[in-house]
């Protein structure tokens, strides 16, 4: 929609940045929000400690909330759905778009945080036991974990591949 939405923990609301005039418009949140994806549905915002929140681009403000699980982080539009992980939980949340109900919750591994999606998979990194899973969408079911030799911060994709951030090991 033209503008920069930047996700701010401290001030537990959501920004809308105008990237021409610097100006910005806060929209509140019940928590702290930690990630963001734009969508032809709205803006969405997952945040602490259990909620994703749709916002209207058009006339900032909060347009739905839904509950998912424990200590939300990454939100990503894909296949679909918009997806949510949970960060304390060990899982990831499949949410409807338009009503903004939870769909499926699929286990994956310890710490997930964040999200990619890639070769018909949803990628998701799990932080805490050095790995990542691959969640079939059409199933909503989880494939083992593939290890990665430490602690994946983050993941992005460029088509098919995907691309890894990957810090020491958290049991090191």
């Amino acid at each position: 929609d033209g503008s920069l939405w930047i996700a701010d923990t401290f001030g537990s609301a959501l920004l809308r940045v105008d990237p021409s005039s610097g100006e910005s418009q806060a929209v509140g949140l019940a928590g702290q929000p930690s990630d963001v994806a734009f969508t032809p549905n709205g803006v969405w915002v997952s945040f602490a400690p259990a909620g994703i929140a749709r916002v209207d681009p058009s006339n900032p403000s909060v347009t739905l909330t839904q509950s998912v699980g424990s200590g939300p982080t990454a939100v990503l539009s894909a296949f679909g759905s918009i997806w949510a992980t949970n960060h304390f939980d060990g899982t990831v949340s499949r949410l409807e778009p338009s009503t903004g109900r939870v769909e499926a919750t699929v286990s994956v591994g310890e710490g997930p945080n964040s999200l990619g999606a890639a070769a018909g998979s949803l990628w998701v990194t799990n932080e805490f036991d050095d790995s990542i899973t691959a969640i079939d969408p059409t199933t909503d079911t989880a494939e083992p974990a593939v290890r990665v030799g430490g602690a994946p911060a983050s993941i992005t994709t460029d088509g098919d591949g995907l691309w890894l951030a990957v810090g020491a090991s958290a049991a090191e």
